[in-house]
């Protein structure tokens, strides 16, 4: 599904490998999401115009996006702490990236 994560300050982006019909999106990242043992509490918060998925990693919340004009998803948080394990987090997902290449 994703082919690298970057840190840039106080979030992530995530790049994919492929392009996504815009009603697949939230249903791929959620589930995607929702197989890293580390994540904990995915739930996808679908508006009009806005692909919500929010998300807990050591006790502290996250919320990934989706942004169809550079077709990238962006990991973000409104805590400092949070802030404080964005390499973290960086790390497990492009492990998980690592472990299911191979699979997609």
């Amino acid at each position: 599904m994703f082919s690298t994560v970057h840190q840039q300050s106080q979030h992530l982006r995530l790049l994919s490998q492929h392009t996504f019909d815009s009603t697949e999106v939230a249903t791929k990242f959620t589930t995607w999401l929702q197989q890293i043992p580390a994540l904990s509490q995915v739930r996808c918060e679908q508006g009009l115009d806005v692909i919500e998925i929010r998300f807990w990693f050591q006790s502290e919340s996250f919320y990934g996006h989706y942004e169809h004009y550079s077709e990238s998803f962006w990991i973000d948080t409104d805590s400092v702490g949070a802030l404080m394990l964005l390499s973290e987090l960086a790390e497990t997902l492009e492990k998980h990236i690592e472990q299911t290449i191979e699979s997609i």
